[in-house]
């Protein structure tokens, strides 16, 4: 049982920063040349496809939120003012992903799923 759960946590991170990534790809340009929140926003919407990615967030190359679309409302608590460290964690009831948005050797921020 304990394997299982691991796995299963293991495997949640995997598919979170696929997830992440791909936003990331799509939002290096973006971050680059700071377009109206709007676009911003049509970018994270992708991410509803996924029923178990609850909320999405930009964070700017100055680490200060961007754009912030919470898919149910009232989840707003639980996103930080500025990104946390590269990679995954689990709180107490969600999984978080930061994400470096880069394009080549270039770093404009950071999605958090």
């Amino acid at each position: 049982m304990v394997y299982d759960y691991v796995t299963h946590r293991g495997e949640m991170a995997h598919t979170l920063s696929i997830s992440s990534s791909m936003i990331a790809d799509s939002s290096s340009v973006m971050l680059a040349f700071s377009p109206p929140p709007t676009e911003a926003s049509a970018v994270l919407a992708r991410l509803k496809a996924d029923q178990h990615i609850v909320a999405a967030a930009l964070y700017d190359r100055n680490n200060r939120l961007f754009r912030l679309v919470p898919f149910p409302s009232g989840l707003l608590a639980l996103f930080p003012p500025s990104p946390g460290n590269t990679g995954y964690k689990f709180l107490s009831q969600h999984l978080i992903y930061f994400q470096p948005v880069t394009e080549g050797d270039k770093w404009y921020g950071n999605t958090l799923c």
